[in-house]
């Protein structure tokens, strides 16, 4: 799993990123770049999932989870994408 950032307030990203990280056992840190450049590392560096947390999907309590092989992407629950990370 990669941490996209996106939203502009860091401490709300990282708590969603170490609640992530903790429950499914898997995480690369949050890099503070461009957008797109982040998802062409993780592309590059073969990881499997890319999730994003923008003002939206923090709004609804759900993440946006980057299927980065399928480059399918789902607006889903932390608990579901705990599920498919583990």
């Amino acid at each position: 799993m990669y941490f996209i950032y996106v939203l502009k307030n860091i401490k709300t990203s990282n708590n969603v990123f170490n609640y992530l990280q903790i429950k499914s056992g898997v995480g690369d840190k949050i890099n503070r770049i461009a957008f797109s450049k982040q998802l062409k590392y993780a592309n590059n560096k073969k990881i499997p999932y890319a999730i994003a947390i923008g003002t939206d999907e923090l709004k609804e309590n759900k993440i946006k989870l980057k299927d980065m092989k399928k480059a399918e992407e789902f607006f889903i629950s932390l608990e579901d994408a705990i599920k498919i990370l583990k």
